[in-house]
C-alpha cells in the first residue's frame, strides 16, 4: 500500500535512510554501460548536484532549465534542484538534423521559463541555447569543489517543478506545479495500481514529457519502487528493446502511448520476440493520446504466446496541467468499449450503437478519477452534462497546476474556482468517462462536431496507408463560412500514384463509415510534425499544407481545397 508523503523529496530522504543499500534507478543509454543507483546513491548524487548548483548562487525559488533526456545527471541535477526549493524544468535537447528549428524551440522555452541557470547534460547541446544565458554542463555541476548539500523537503505549497505541455495544440506552455500536487499524484496512482513493495517500472519515455518524468522517476521515488529507464532513441531504433528490457529487469508496470503498443504489435514477429518472458509485467498504462481497442487487443494478442497475461494494458486519461494522472481503468479488468453513433455524436450525444454498425464509433473507456480527485464534464453554457451528453471534462484536486508561467491571462481562463478546464471532450456514462478528443482539434462542419482521432482511425484501415502517417484536420472555408474536414497522408508516391491513393481512400471511408472527407491530400514522409508523445500537430500540419496551396504547389489532392 501506497505510504503518504507530502512531498516526493520527503519520501526520497525516507526511502534512502531505511534502505540505501536498495535498488532505485538503472539508466540504459544509447550505448553500454548501464548505469545502476542504490536510493543510497540517488541521494549522493542528488546532494552533489545540489552543492554545485548553491555553489552557483541559486536557491530556493530560482529556476533551472536542464536540457537532456534519460540520463543519469540528468535525474540527479533535477532531484538536487528540488531538494533545494529551486524550481527545474526539463526539456527536449535539440535534434541535430533539425538543428535550427529545435536551437529555435530551445530559445523559446527559455525565453519562457526565464531562468537563474540553464544546465545541459553534454557540451555538445551548449551551442543551440541562445547567447548570454548562464549555463553549466551537468557534469560541471557533478564534479565541482563545491560539498555537497543536505536535501531539505520543501513546503507542500511551494513552486517543485515547471512541466511544458507537449504544445500539440499550439505553442508549448509552461506548467508550474506545486510540491504538494507532485505527491499527492503520486499517492493516488499507488493506490489505484495496488501498489506492492517490489515493484519495477520499465520507461523509454524521456524525462522532458509529463508521462516520462513521473512514472519514470517521481513516482517510482515516492513509492520506493525500482525504475527502469531506458534511452528514447533505443525504443525509436528497435521496439523490441523496450519488451527486452522489462524481461531482464523483471519489469511489473510500464507505460507508453497507444502508438508505442501498435507499433510493437505489427513488428511482433516470432523471431523477434524469441526467448522473451513477459508475464512479469502485471500493468501496462495506455495513456497520453486516444486509446483504440484494436491496438491493445493487437498487443496483447501479439505478446501473448510469450506470457503476456490477459488484461495487462491499462488505460488512462491525463495531462500536464493536473500532474499526470486524472482517471485510471481498474487493474485486471478486460477494457470497456462504447460503441455510439456517429451521427449523434457529431451532435453532441454519445448515443449507443451496435458493433458492426458502419456508421458508429467507438472509445474505450478510461475509468473513474483517481484517488481523492473529482471529474465533471460541461456544456458551452458552463452547466453540467446529463448522461452521455458531450461536454469539457473538468477536474478538481490537489494534483491541479498553480497555473502558466508568465500567462496571467490564460492561467484565470484554464481555473475556473476549484476546477480546471482541461479543453478535451468526453462524456460520461453508467460512471465511467470516455474521452473524445481535444476541444481545439474539433471540427465543425455545417454545425456538426468531428472527431480527427476517429476519422483517422477509420482512414487508417484503408489499403495503402499506415497509422501514425495521417492526420484530419479542419480548414476554415470563407465562402461558406464553416470548416472542412480535410486527411493528410504521408506517402512516397509519384503524383499519378498519390492521386489514386487519395481517391481511393475517400472511397474506403466512405464506404467504411458513411463519411466523405471534403478532400485529401497526399505529403511527402516527415510533413506531419508531432509532439515528443506522437500526437499531431494539427494546427502545425494545417499552416504548412496552406503554405503549399498558398504558393500554388498543392500536392496531390482530390476535393476543392478551402480558401486559406
Amino acid at each position: 500500500m501506497a505510504q503518504a508523503f507530502a512531498t516526493i523529496i520527503e519520501a526520497f530522504l525516507a526511502h534512502a535512510r531505511a534502505r540505501p543499500e536498495a535498488s532505485f534507478a538503472t539508466f540504459i543509454g544509447s550505448s553500454p554501460p548501464d548505469v545502476t543507483w542504490t536510493f543510497g546513491q540517488a541521494l549522493e548524487q542528488a546532494r552533489r548536484a545540489a552543492g554545485g548548483l548553491v555553489a552557483e548562487g541559486l536557491g530556493a525559488g530560482d529556476r533551472v532549465v536542464i536540457v537532456g533526456g534519460n540520463e543519469p545527471a540528468v535525474a540527479a541535477v533535477l532531484l538536487g534542484a528540488m531538494g533545494r526549493g529551486m524550481v527545474p524544468a526539463v526539456v527536449h535537447p535539440p535534434i541535430r538534423a533539425e538543428a535550427k528549428a529545435a536551437a529555435t524551440y530551445l530559445e523559446n522555452i527559455v525565453v519562457k521559463a526565464e531562468p537563474a541557470l540553464v544546465v545541459v547534460a553534454s557540451a555538445e547541446i551548449a551551442a543551440s541555447v541562445g547567447g548570454g544565458r548562464r549555463l553549466r554542463t551537468a557534469a560541471e555541476l557533478l564534479t565541482s569543489a563545491a560539498p555537497p548539500v543536505e536535501l531539505q523537503p520543501p513546503a507542500e505549497s511551494a513552486p517543485a517543478y515547471i512541466q511544458f505541455s507537449s504544445g500539440s495544440t499550439g505553442a508549448a506552455k509552461a506548467v508550474l506545479l506545486c510540491a504538494g500536487a507532485q505527491a499527492q499524484n503520486a499517492y493516488a496512482t499507488g493506490v489505484e495500481i495496488r501498489a506492492q513493495d517490489d515493484e519495477t517500472w520499465v520507461i523509454w519515455l524521456p524525462l522532458y514529457h509529463d508521462m516520462g518524468l513521473m512514472s519514470g522517476l517521481l513516482i517510482p521515488l515516492f513509492l520506493g519502487h525500482r525504475t527502469v529507464l531506458l534511452a528514447p532513441e533505443r525504443f525509436v531504433e528497435r521496439p523490441v528493446a523496450w519488451l527486452q528490457a522489462i524481461d531482464l529487469h523483471r519489469g511489473t508496470l510500464t507505460v507508453a502511448p497507444n502508438f508505442a503498443y501498435a507499433l510493437v504489435a505489427r513488428r511482433a514477429s516470432p523471431e523477434r520476440l524469441a526467448g522473451l518472458d513477459l508475464s512479469c509485467l502485471r500493468v501496462a498504462f495506455n495513456g497520453a493520446e486516444m486509446v483504440l481497442a484494436d491496438t491493445v487487443a493487437r498487443f496483447e494478442a501479439a505478446l501473448a504466446p510469450v506470457g503476456l497475461r490477459p488484461d495487462t494494458v491499462f488505460p488512462v486519461y491525463g495531462l500536464a496541467e493536473f500532474t499526470l494522472s486524472a482517471c485510471y481503468w481498474d487493474v485486471g479488468r478486460p477494457i470497456l468499449v462504447d460503441h455510439v453513433a456517429r451521427g449523434d455524436l457529431a451532435r453532441g450525444y454519445a448515443a449507443p450503437a451496435l458493433e458492426n454498425d458502419r456508421r458508429a464509433t467507438s472509445f474505450v473507456s478510461v475509468g473513474h478519477p483517481v484517488a481523492g480527485h473529482r471529474l465533471r464534464v460541461v456544456d458551452d453554457r458552463g452547466q453540467e452534462c446529463q448522461e452521455r451528453e458531450v461536454g469539457e471534462i473538468q477536474l478538481a484536486g490537489r494534483s491541479r497546476m498553480l497555473g502558466y508561467v508568465g500567462d496571467p491571462a490564460l492561467s484565470a481562463a484554464t481555473m475556473a474556482g476549484e476546477w480546471l478546464l482541461t479543453g478535451d471532450l468526453g462524456y460520461v456514462a453508467a460512471g465511467q468517462v470516455f474521452v473524445c478528443g481535444r476541444k481545439k482539434d474539433l471540427v465543425i462542419r455545417f454545425g456538426e462536431n468531428f472527431y480527427p482521432a476517429d476519422l483517422e482511425s477509420v482512414a487508417a484501415t484503408a489499403p495503402g496507408v499506415r497509422a501514425g502517417r495521417l492526420a484530419v484536420l479542419g480548414v476554415a472555408d470563407l465562402r461558406l463560412a464553416t470548416e472542412r474536414v480535410w486527411l493528410v497522408i504521408e506517402a512516397e508516391l509519384e503524383p499519378a500514384a498519390a492521386y489514386e491513393l487519395a481517391a481511393a481512400v475517400r472511397a474506403f471511408v466512405l464506404e467504411a463509415a458513411g463519411f466523405k472527407f471534403d478532400g485529401i491530400s497526399v505529403v511527402p514522409p516527415g510533413f506531419i510534425d508531432k509532439t515528443s508523445s506522437g500526437k499531431v500537430r494539427r494546427y502545425a500540419v494545417r499552416d504548412k499544407l496552406l503554405v503549399l496551396f498558398g504558393r500554388g504547389t498543392p500536392p496531390p489532392s482530390v476535393g476543392r481545397f478551402p480558401e486559406p
